[in-house]
């Protein structure tokens, strides 16, 4: 079974804060993949890395093999869905 979804070494910086460092997850189709983790450690950061909400500042992003860059809004949207924790 091909990867779906991958994430590989992610590092999102904001306001010159490390908020990921070199992390990586990959999920196939029809996997459950669960992210556990102390409150703070990153886990929303790196669902919105994975989801593009969170520029990457280094790392790398792929749904099917292509980048996450590589999709138009509408293609993306298509290929996933993303439910955030909160509205506002």
């Amino acid at each position: 079974m091909s990867t779906s979804l991958s994430a590989r070494n992610v590092r999102v910086v904001r306001n010159g804060a490390v908020l990921l460092d070199d992390v990586s997850i990959e999920a196939r189709a029809g996997e459950l993949v669960a992210v556990l983790g102390p409150n703070g450690a990153g886990k929303s950061t790196l669902l919105g890395a994975i989801a593009g909400d969170f520029p990457l500042s280094s790392g790398a992003v792929e749904i099917n093999g292509r980048s996450l860059a590589d999709y138009a809004p509408r293609e993306l949207a298509r290929s996933r869905a993303v439910l955030p924790q909160q509205i506002t």
